[in-house]
């Protein structure tokens, strides 16, 4: 009897393995985000407080009118503190599996618990800071890791129609990819650019391609457009671009165009060194080991290891790119110039499009991942004409550093396949630095200095 027991017991581990890890999974972001809490003398004690102040009608009527036009995050951030700190944590611990397993979905149709580990083991590759920031401290979540997932989820549909034919014709999940559209459009303004663009590229390339558009993903479009109207004519827009202008950057309209886009690309270059580097690199290594030897890839690799050695070999290559500020239009095309700051940005800017190639000559979906890489810049260029580019922080790179997971996911999962090495080994090498990158923080105590 009790052999039969256990082979019953075998035989359902066996059978819900998938399940049972998943819960797993649920369970330690879970309790890892229950490190961190309200962050006091932050805008989750501004958001606490006025919570209790105002009722919901009046507050986020308010925050239309005077400051934002994120109605989604803004009305959660007015309940979460008035619901058990666990049910913030569940949920967010779900919004990062909804996110691992959307990114899955956009590169292929299924879904595997073995995927949504790897893809949560690449957004460890992020800087902390910056993961703290958008992930972990509770504002950041709500307005930035909430609505990527809503909007990873709402891309589905449209990388199903656009890569494989899928029309979602009788898929009971299309109520809730609407859903998820009309809050993904309430939510962030970043997000919400990069993903209409990449809607209208998909409705470009049917086009293109001379198939049927689907009302369906016509629909999604438009309800992401009038989101796009939405933010944009809110008329807390100007009010908060004074008090921000005010706070954070007061010769901001004094600045030339030529000023705006050496600040931009200091923030950009810099912000991208620092930030997320690391997923580059991994999309670096990917890239390049998928590669068909031949006479053309020793040339890439050349270049790649050549720019590396640059940036690493160069006195303060990161110090250095703020020198641009020290030099005028006429001025950056000196040799002086050339010698302290505009190499640094020549070697960054040749090995991304270096790396660009790679990617396309790699990944599965060519044009989608090398447009990928570009969108990761545009996410980021969009801002240099803001003056909350450095009030924002880190967290503005979270776009960037999603792309990036998006291609590396692809050329790290086709790499995968091509190894005859088992996948749980290769899983936890592949977790080896994000393990060390968001425990020792926490072991050494050291978020209260972020």
């Amino acid at each position: 009897m009790d052999k039969i027991k256990k082979d019953q017991v075998k035989n359902w581990l066996v059978k819900n393995q998938s399940m049972i890890a998943l819960v797993i999974l649920f369970l330690s972001i879970t309790y890892y985000l229950s490190f961190f809490g309200l962050q006091k003398g932050t805008d989750d004690e501004w958001f606490q407080r006025i919570s209790q102040q105002q009722n919901y009608f009046d507050y986020i009527s308010n925050r239309y009118m005077t400051w934002s036009a994120r109605f989604f995050p803004d009305s959660v951030m007015y309940f979460v503190f008035s619901v058990p700190m666990i049910m913030y944590w569940a949920i967010t611990s779900l919004a990062v599996i909804l996110t691992s397993y959307s990114v899955v979905r956009i590169i292929k149709s299924e879904v595997k618990t073995f995927d949504i580990f790897v893809v949560c083991t690449l957004f460890g590759f992020m800087n902390f800071e910056m993961f703290f920031h958008s992930f972990l401290w509770i504002t950041g979540a709500v307005n930035y890791l909430w609505p990527l997932a809503l909007g990873l989820f709402s891309m589905i549909p449209y990388a199903d129609y656009v890569f494989r034919g899928d029309k979602w014709g009788k898929n009971r999940w299309i109520f809730f990819s609407i859903l998820s559209t009309v809050l993904f459009s309430l939510s962030n303004e970043q997000y919400l650019m990069v993903g209409f663009c990449a809607a209208l590229t998909g409705h470009l390339m049917l086009f293109i391609k001379k198939e049927k558009q689907l009302f369906f993903l016509l629909f999604k479009t438009v309800l992401m457009f009038l989101g796009i109207l939405f933010m944009y004519f809110a008329p807390g827009n100007a009010l908060r671009l004074q008090r921000e202008t005010e706070k954070w950057y007061p010769d901001f309209n004094e600045l030339s165009v030529f000023s705006h886009i050496k600040v931009g690309l200091n923030f950009m270059v810099m912000g991208i060194y620092n930030n997320i580097f690391s997923l580059f690199l991994l999309v670096i290594l990917s890239s390049l080991l998928l590669l068909k030897l031949n006479r053309s890839s020793f040339f890439i690799i050349s270049i790649v290891i050549a720019c590396l050695s640059c940036m690493y070999l160069f006195p303060g290559f990161s110090s250095g790119l703020g020198q641009i500020y020290n030099y005028s239009i006429k001025q950056l095309f000196s040799i002086d110039a050339f010698t302290v700051v505009i190499k640094n940005f020549f070697v960054a800017f040749l090995l991304f499009i270096i790396t660009g190639i790679a990617v396309y000559r790699s990944a599965t979906y060519k044009k989608f991942s090398l447009l990928c890489m570009i969108a990761s810049l545009f996410s980021i260029i969009m801002l240099w004409f803001s003056p909350t580019l450095f009030a924002s922080g880190s967290r503005v790179f979270v776009c960037a550093g999603v792309l990036f997971v998006i291609v590396a996911y692809d050329l790290v999962n086709k790499k995968i396949n091509d190894i005859q090495i088992p996948k749980n080994m290769l899983l936890i090498m592949l977790a080896i630095y994000p393990i060390f990158n968001l425990l020792l923080p926490v072991l050494l105590g050291s978020i209260e200095k972020i």
